[in-house]
């Protein structure tokens, strides 16, 4: 194993070498100062240990006096020739025994020490110890003994070499063992550190087998170790795979982001700073990407001063959210050729791994000046087609009330001429004819008036009580004498469980009827037509109701069947004959349905006959309601009215004034006439009146004005108040409520007809009917 100066085992052998030099001075200094110290503690103790020994076993001695016995024993306990004197004196300081006779007695103290002490003896160093003889407490002699300083020193040098001896072994051994030990554990450490070193990910790495059999902890860590590189030599490649893929990536985003004719920049979240903006800004902006990328606000410098609040309120928003958006906002930009220019402005972030934190914010800017001028001028196309419309309907409403005004009087007296019997019956079949021309064009105005409320979005639905049974064979009747005319059979097939009364829209519903039954009749002239009600569902207080008609006339194809319900399509194409109409009946009849809540439905065969049907959900009528509605519709009960009834009528129009003069005389009524409102309130100064025709539109003070004075005289007058009925040719439902907030209790749309008049009379003079 090759090792070099940069190794770890190299190092750690060094530091040890070194380490073990450092110990060896220690343990050295060391052994002089504390094991030297402690030698010389216990050869005194083992001289005491001696003196004692001799001291206990020469009592008898001591007693006797045999000096031959004492001196035995002081050569038995103190064998060593170290000693530089030692002798056995009594208390008086006489020698008893010794085993040096060149002892001077004078030279020592009568004092007992019993801890060794150094002084001087024949020029020499010694260490002395003096320990007493006793006998049961009764001092007999002392033994004094003595040993020079420079002996011991030569054998504490001795015993010093063998201690530093063993020491150094010890060491040695110690550092020896250690420096395998380390060699063994570190070694192949080093060797698995050396070939992860050298290794490179371009390749998997392979550890020394010798390293991966072993069984323990550096086993265990080398096997860790070529897992781990496994796992990132498969990272790696797959990271360098995801760089080059987000290398391609990224090319190709730029080479897209720089055709494309939107400016796509990319801005780091918290900082702000431009990351990526691609070319197209300069076009746009008029600003230098350079400037973009020193200052991330800069693009907001040519932004129009009145979008400049609105755009920076747009961004402090997003930046305060931390979920997904996708937000967007149009705000314009001054060029410095002081063009205005329109851009549409969309931020979405990019969040982290963890989906908590906008990682980066995407912004995408495109100039969309050419589609804002498009929907400017859209708009104004729209406006002007809306006010074409309004113009139109408008003209529709008028051009209707001009005609209704006539068609009044025309039909009023229609409804008097009828009502005569010396009539022949060539004049009554003339009257007849009339009536129906006159019919037919009150049904063109009314079409052309309901179509003009439609357009204006004015249509409004009247729903209340009515008499279902009565609505629906009145309906048919009205066109089953015109189909018996033509040779034509008719049905009407009515569920059992159909109730009498409903709550809805009975004009409405009518008007849809009317129109299929018209239209049944119109367009078939040989067979037969079937009118039929089936219940679909019936619950406690809605039923549901199918209305269909069938007849057997000329039929329509697929292709014709689109076209039925646009307006003003003229049905006449069906069978080249020319027919009566505007072609707006099944049109308004569609509108209507919707309202309503219901939609038609329509199969047909070309020359076989076609089927027109729609499905309404009406609520049921309670009895008070029934009750109410008998009351209303009872026509016997006008008959009963008081002759003395007061009638006003304001009508500046002598023909129509005429025609309702007529209809009251068939009541057997007569009123007073007045052709404007200044006339109407001298009248009411002078009399009081039941009742109150008003026409809204006469010369000097309309029927606006006098209603409202009217009620105004009436409030400082203390005077009852008088019903206003209001009769106009205006057609839509808003005239209704102008009549109403004017003072007025109730309006008739001309034409007006005797039975309306006769509703009139039994709704606001019941008191007056006996």
């Amino acid at each position: 194993m090759n090792i070099n100066k940069k190794s770890l085992l190299f190092q750690l052998n060094f530091k040890f070498a070194i380490l073990f030099i450092l110990v060896v001075m220690l343990m050295s200094f060391m052994t002089y100062s504390l094991i030297g110290k402690q030698f010389i503690k216990f050869y005194n103790a083992q001289v005491t240990q001696h003196v004692n020994a001799l001291a206990k076993g020469s009592v008898n001695a001591i007693r006797t006096k045999e000096t031959k016995t004492l001196n035995n024993l002081m050569l038995i306990a103190l064998q060593s020739n170290t000693y530089a004197y030692a002798f056995i004196a009594d208390l008086d300081n006489n020698i008893i025994t010794d085993i040096n006779t060149d002892i001077k007695l004078n030279s020592f103290s009568k004092e007992t020490f019993f801890l060794p002490q150094e002084k001087i003896y024949l020029g020499k160093i010694v260490h002395e110890i003096i320990q007493p003889i006793m006998d049961n407490k009764q001092h007999l002699a002392n033994i004094h003994v003595a040993y020079f300083k420079d002996s011991f020193e030569a054998i504490k040098n001795e015993n010093l070499i063998l201690i530093y001896s063993f020491v150094f072994l010890t060491l040695f051994i110690l550092t020896f063992g250690v420096l395998l030990i380390i060699n063994k554990i570190i070694a192949p450490v080093c060797q698995l550190t050396r070939t992860i070193t050298e290794g490179s990910l371009e390749k998997p790495l392979r550890i020394d087998s010798e390293i991966t059999v072993r069984s323990d902890e550096i086993g265990d860590l080398a096997k860790a170790f070529e897992g781990m590189t496994s796992q990132l030599y498969s990272a790696y490649h797959k990271l360098k795979e995801d760089g080059q893929t987000l290398k391609k990536s990224e090319k190709q985003f730029r080479q897209l982001a720089e055709c494309i004719d939107e400016v796509i920049w990319l801005k780091e979240s918290s900082l702000q700073q431009i990351l990526y903006i691609s070319p197209t800004y300069e076009a746009i902006w008029g600003l230098s990407i350079d400037k973009m990328y020193e200052d991330s606000k800069s693009w907001l410098e040519n932004v129009h001063p009145e979008d400049h609040q609105k755009l920076q309120q747009f961004t402090k928003i997003n930046l305060t959210k931390n979920e997904p958006y996708n937000n967007e906002i149009d705000f314009r930009i001054i060029k410095k050729d002081n063009h205005v220019r329109w851009i549409n402005y969309r931020e979405f972030p990019i969040l982290d791994g963890y989906g908590s934190k906008h990682y980066r914010i995407v912004c995408i800017a495109k100039d969309i000046t050419d589609r804002k001028l498009s929907e400017e001028k859209m708009l104004h196309a729209i406006h002007a087609t809306k006010k074409a419309n309004e113009t139109k309907s408008s003209f529709l409403a008028r051009t209707s009330q001009e005609i209704r005004t006539p068609l009044n009087s025309i039909i009023g007296l229609i409804d008097i001429l009828l009502l005569d019997n010396t009539l022949s019956e060539e004049q009554k079949k003339h009257i007849k004819m009339l009536n129906q021309s006159s019919l037919a064009i009150f049904s063109i105005i009314k079409n052309i008036s309901d179509f003009s409320k439609i357009e204006a979005d004015k249509l409004i639905l009247n729903v209340k009580p009515f008499n279902l049974q009565e609505l629906i064979n009145s309906t048919f009747k009205q066109h089953q004498l015109t189909a018996t005319e033509k040779g034509l059979s008719t049905k009407l097939i009515l569920d059992e469980s159909l109730p009498d009364y409903a709550i809805g829209d009975a004009n409405h519903i009518q008007q849809i009827l009317n129109n299929f039954l018209s239209n049944a009749v119109k367009y078939t002239d040989n067979g037969e037509i079937k009118m039929k009600i089936n219940i679909l569902d019936n619950a406690e207080r809605t039923v549901k109701i199918e209305f269909c008609v069938e007849d057997t006339g000329t039929g329509f194809n697929q292709h014709e069947k689109r076209k039925l319900f646009q307006p003003f399509h003229d049905e006449n194409y069906l069978n080249k004959r020319k027919k009566t109409g505007v072609g707006l009946g099944l049109t308004i009849s569609q509108r209507i349905a919707h309202l309503m809540g219901g939609d038609i439905q329509v199969n047909s065969q070309k020359n076989k006959g076609s089927q027109f049907s729609f499905v309404l959900t009406l609520m049921k009528s309670t009895a008070a309601e029934i009750s109410l509605i008998k009351d209303r519709n009872d026509p016997y009960k006008i008959q009963n009215l008081d002759k003395n009834t007061k009638i006003l009528v304001a009508e500046d129009d002598i023909i129509n004034a005429s025609v309702i003069e007529a209809m009251l005389d068939t009541f057997e009524l007569k009123a007073d006439y007045y052709a404007n409102g200044i006339e109407v309130m001298r009248a009411i100064e002078d009399k009081t009146y039941d009742i109150i025709f008003m026409d809204v539109e006469m010369p000097k003070m309309d029927g606006y004005e006098t209603s409202e004075h009217i009620r105004e005289f009436e409030q400082s007058n203390n005077k009852k108040h008088t019903p206003i009925i209001a009769i106009t040719a205006h057609i839509l439902d808003q005239e209704k409520t102008r009549c109403l907030a004017a003072g007025m209790n109730d309006y008739l749309s001309k034409p007006v007809h005797i039975n309306q008049i006769r509703q009139m009379f039994i709704k606001w003079l019941p008191d007056m009917i006996s």
